[in-house]
């Protein structure tokens, strides 16, 4: 559900900003963050989405709980202790149906809606603040002020007005055809007795637009300095329709951590019962630890006829540099490849400078900048990607197609001997 529904709203939203984009520069330099961002983010679904196609995962998976399940089956004292783990899990997620996509929505919707956003946290913020510290909302503490301030400050970065409506009017619609029993209250008002819903929802947010004050920074941080009272009193369109969504955001809130907190429950069950099937051999989980994984440098072939090195050169990356971005290469790099100034830092196999290497390293998001150690423990190396097939490793470790993306640390040294002129971090080092 998660990863086809946020392709899907990612893509819709996109074009938007395009579209924005193309009609005035001023509009495009504003959306572009928002563009890059959910263009990565969809592209990281569709990967997982990929992966999860390429390694059989689903089928692999209700294999291994038909295993588990009858392995219990046959175990009489196991079955006791671990046979309402699976089913409770089911429940719960049956529960969580009900109503997953008017919890997406609302919430999804708070990201990209800015001035809706400002609504929202000015909202919560009042009601926070008039509770003892330690008793509010995550993120609505004391000590979390500055990056509120600071999210209220940055708004005027990314928005635009029209686009700020069209964004709006596009979550507006699609909660009105959610289904009967996932609507949204605050939402369903707009269009309640009228015959035309599109243009309901038009007049609504003209009216939101034209009856608000946080169309400036200055204005939000003034509100933001005001208690309940005072807030609710300045009768700011948008900030009076964020509190009535906050409502059923609440709600749905108190559900989520119900829902959470009965899966963190089970969950450790799980794994202990899976444990017990498995005589302790599982694959290893980093919870946020530290973690030491372990790979050989090795290419790939992710599709007929495409074929992947173990390693990159700095030849590659010129023969890239168009002069354009994403491949707009430092003329200084382009001088000291035309000069043959590479120091020692050529490799012997390949007669060039290495940049990059593969490896069947298992890394994830966080791990960037990881060093990469050789069998002696010398660093080689540091992690800093995955490429596109190991996007859907966080589920499934595919050993054929799974690769990280390391630099070179031959290439790092070249880059600040040759090219950034930080000979003084090298005498720090000990480089052999």
């Amino acid at each position: 559900f998660n990863y086809p529904s946020r392709i899907k709203m990612f893509g819709d939203l996109i074009a938007i900003y395009q579209d924005a984009a193309a009609a005035d520069p001023g509009v495009a330099i504003k959306v572009a963050s928002y563009d890059q961002m959910l263009n990565n983010a969809m592209k990281n679904y569709q990967g997982m989405l990929e992966g999860f196609e390429k390694a059989g995962l689903l089928e692999k998976k209700l294999k291994e709980e038909k295993s588990f399940t009858a392995w219990l089956e046959n175990n009489k004292k196991m079955r006791e202790k671990y046979g309402h783990i699976i089913p409770e899990i089911r429940a719960l997620y049956d529960d969580n149906e009900t109503y997953r996509e008017k919890s997406q929505a609302i919430n999804i919707m708070h990201f990209p809606c800015l001035l809706l956003r400002a609504g929202s946290t000015l909202s919560r913020w009042s009601e926070e603040k008039e509770k003892p510290d330690l008793e509010r909302e995550p993120g609505y503490q004391e000590r979390d002020v500055p990056r509120l301030e600071q999210g209220l400050r940055m708004i005027d970065m990314n928005y635009d007005r029209e686009t700020d409506m069209k964004v709006m009017k596009y979550f507006l619609m699609m909660v009105l055809e959610l289904p009967a029993d996932q609507r949204i209250r605050a939402i369903d008002a707009v269009v309640e007795g009228e015959e035309d819903p599109g243009a309901a929802v038009d007049e609504f947010i003209k009216k939101l637009y034209s009856n608000t004050k946080l169309v400036t920074a200055e204005e939000r941080l003034r509100m933001f300095g005001l208690s309940r009272t005072e807030l609710l009193a300045e009768k700011d369109a948008l900030v009076t329709f964020a509190g009535e969504l906050l409502v059923e955001r609440k709600e749905l809130e108190e559900k989520d951590k119900a829902f959470g907190g009965a899966l963190n429950k089970l969950r450790p069950k799980l794994i202990e019962a899976y444990a017990e099937w498995k005589g302790g051999d599982l694959y290893p989980d980093a919870n946020d630890t530290m973690r030491l994984t372990y790979g050989t440098v090795k290419g790939y072939s992710p599709r007929d006829a495409v074929q992947y090195d173990y390693i990159t050169t700095l030849s590659g990356v010129i023969e890239k540099c168009t002069g354009e971005n994403p491949f707009d290469c430092p003329p200084k790099l382009v001088e000291l490849y035309d000069n043959c100034s590479f120091g020692g830092y050529i490799d012997p196999v390949k007669g060039d400078v290495p940049v990059d290497f593969l490896s069947t390293c298992d890394i994830t998001g966080g791990n960037s900048g990881s060093p990469i150690l050789n069998g002696r423990g010398e660093v080689i190396g540091s992690a800093f990607d995955g490429n596109y097939e190991s996007i859907s490793a966080d589920y499934i470790f595919n050993e054929e197609l799974t690769r990280s993306i390391n630099v070179d640390v031959r290439y790092i040294l070249f880059v600040l001997a040759k090219f950034s002129g930080a000979q003084y971090l090298l005498d720090e080092m000990t480089i052999h």
